[in-house]
């Protein structure tokens, strides 16, 4: 016998009285329970981007408004489990101080690239989400952030139509940029 998401309700899985109207929340929804989300998390800002980890399965990743990224594990409940810090107007590096419109998983599931509105791509571990690894920042405003599969480059596309293209080394990144006139 098949089992529905009716015979099994999950008052945990329930939205809570006001929660959806939070800033800061994800839903993960299952074609299996159209009714009601999954798992829903929640975090201080408005997420506005977010991954399943492709090896980690039980984890998910959010970039937020505010400029941080928070990692949610659906075993842990409806708080992220790990966040990075925010950014302060005197760290030379920190996390984003403007809403983080893009990101991609990357090294294998161990590595985090996320983008800003503001043009600045920051890696992180996502081991250590305390501050990134290294900032880059791109000329324009970034609106999307690809991994090419071939190359393993960075490809960025900001808000004018131009694409730029970050080739990072041990020693430094290379970005170039092509217009989209």
């Amino acid at each position: 016998r098949a089992i529905s998401p009716e015979d099994t309700p999950s008052a945990s899985l329930m939205p809570r009285s006001g929660e959806l109207q939070s800033d800061g929340l994800a839903l993960v929804w299952s074609l299996a329970m159209p009714g009601r989300p999954e798992h829903i998390f929640t975090c201080g800002s408005p997420v506005l981007t977010g991954k399943f980890h492709p090896t980690e399965h039980r984890l998910v990743v959010g970039g937020c408004q505010s400029g941080q990224v928070v990692v949610w594990d659906i075993r842990a409940g409806r708080l992220p489990v790990q966040r990075s810090s925010m950014a302060t107007g005197t760290a030379a590096l920190g996390g984003h101080a403007h809403p983080i419109c893009a990101m991609e998983v990357v090294e294998g599931g161990s590595g985090l690239v996320t983008a800003a509105t503001d043009g600045r791509l920051n890696f992180w571990s996502l081991s250590n989400l305390r501050d990134p690894a290294e900032s880059i920042a791109v000329p324009g405003n970034v609106s999307c952030l690809a991994v090419a599969p071939e190359s393993s480059a960075l490809i960025c596309g900001d808000e004018s139509g131009s694409l730029h293209s970050v080739l990072s080394s041990a020693d430094a990144a290379v970005v170039s940029a092509a217009t989209g006139e």
